[in-house]
């Protein structure tokens, strides 16, 4: 490891403790600070994006340092899972469909995760046998019994709704 890596390493470290320490503005400095040595760290990039998600709360600049992180990293899953949380958030499916397609392909990311996330884009378009479907499969890869259960219920709600599609679609008709 070269020794600018070792000091930008110590810096980011640094600039974590800070955040953690409710020092929030001052680990955001240091940390662009580390940006304008090394413009493409995506850690770095990571660490700003969920500083701006979860603390800051600017999701603009969220969503822009957790774009730049998968583009530095592509095969890193930290930013991806972080972008699920912000499109959720704010109900962006197409967006949320997007990263969880890509997302796939991440070694060592929950598939679990991603199909429950990619059943929840079925939902909320009105798609509800792709949801139903897609649950069951994040269910086969699923370890968690309470994230089991939950997905258990969300293709019963699942289910609900298709069956009042289909009534409204039916009474419509007569």
């Amino acid at each position: 490891m070269k020794m600018i890596d070792i000091y930008l390493e110590k810096v980011i470290t640094q600039a974590e403790n800070m955040i953690w320490d409710g020092d929030h503005f001052e680990g955001k400095d240091l940390l662009e600070n580390v940006l304008t040595y090394e413009p493409g760290y995506a850690k770095v990039h990571n660490l700003l994006g969920w500083l701006h998600l979860y603390y800051i709360e600017d999701d603009e600049l969220a969503e822009k340092h957790l774009k730049l992180a998968v583009k530095f990293e592509p095969n890193w899953k930290v930013p991806y899972i972080h972008l699920t949380t912000l499109y959720m958030r704010n109900e962006n499916f197409d967006k949320l469909g997007e990263v969880m397609m890509k997302a796939r392909e991440i070694e060592g990311i929950s598939k679990a995760l991603v199909f429950e996330r990619l059943a929840m884009v079925e939902e909320a378009k009105g798609r509800y046998s792709a949801a139903i479907r897609l649950y069951k499969t994040a269910i086969f890869h699923s370890m968690d019994n309470d994230a089991i259960e939950e997905m258990r219920s969300n293709i019963k709600r699942c289910r609900f709704k298709r069956l009042r599609f289909v009534r409204q679609k039916w009474q419509r008709q007569k």
